[in-house]
């Protein structure tokens, strides 16, 4: 299971260059960035001071394995 975090542009600091993508809506659910809503990609309407970033990490899950003894008396 992959989970994202959005960290403000206080964490990161204001970016350069073009902004890639504005008004992005994502339900939790997206596998990637680029299924969630928004405008059509170098499309906006904002400057740097609104800037976030996405971290992504993937959680690794306990896994239990049980040992059955056979014939056990």
């Amino acid at each position: 299971m992959i989970t994202a975090a959005v960290k403000d542009v206080i964490s990161y600091g204001e970016g350069t260059g073009t902004i890639w993508l504005d008004d992005v809506t994502c339900n939790g659910t997206e596998s990637s960035l680029s299924h969630c809503r928004a405008n059509s990609w170098g499309v906006n309407n904002c400057g740097h001071e609104k800037d976030v970033g996405v971290e992504c990490s993937e959680l690794l899950h306990n896994i239990f394995i049980m040992f059955y003894l056979w014939n056990a008396q």
